[in-house]
């Protein structure tokens, strides 16, 4: 009996969907919650949310950091049409368009909140100056949230360890 051919599973590729007109969010004490997306994590005493930068690039949810603007953490939402590919050539795409001379320094699997999730540490030039980053990926269904805190070559040691228990304190909600 001859059996029908398995049919490949359905390319899944990035949606353009937009964020909500309204993102709801809120502080208690060192913890920022999204209540939209479902979502808490640790923001440092003495860090403002950056509001403007959300709707800026499109896809950030939000954007935090110090008032000296020399370190931030940007948390941003890509849709998937299916199975999301967190090791997605789009965001490092992004990262080669924003910085000179891009350069990946590792990346490696990781379990944040339990779950899968997929970490890129890298550095590049913007205006001139040395920036350092990290940008971890993480889905919840077919939604990647991904977190990527940046900050300038000379601060990087101090800033790396406090960027590292942001990300790390992340967790959704639901």
């Amino acid at each position: 009996a001859a059996t029908a051919p398995v049919k490949p599973p359905a390319v899944s590729k990035p949606l353009n969907d937009p964020l909500p007109a309204e993102i709801r969010e809120h502080l208690e004490g060192n913890n920022y919650i999204n209540d939209t997306f479902q979502f808490a994590m640790y923001k440092p005493p003495g860090w403002k949310i950056h509001e403007g930068v959300p709707r800026e690039t499109g896809r950030a949810i939000v954007a935090m950091g110090p008032e000296d603007e020399l370190t931030l953490l940007i948390v941003d939402r890509q849709v998937w049409s299916g199975q999301p590919d967190l090791k997605s050539g789009t965001t490092e795409a992004g990262l080669r368009h924003t910085y000179e001379n891009y350069q990946a320094v590792s990346e490696t699997s990781v379990l944040l909140d339990g779950r899968s999730a997929f970490r890129r540490d890298f550095r590049g030039l913007m205006e001139g100056a040395e920036w350092h980053g990290m940008s971890v990926h993480v889905a919840q269904g077919n939604t990647v949230i991904g977190i990527t805190g940046l900050t300038s070559a000379e601060t990087y040691q101090f800033q790396q360890a406090l960027l590292n228990k942001i990300i790390n304190s992340f967790r959704f909600l639901t």
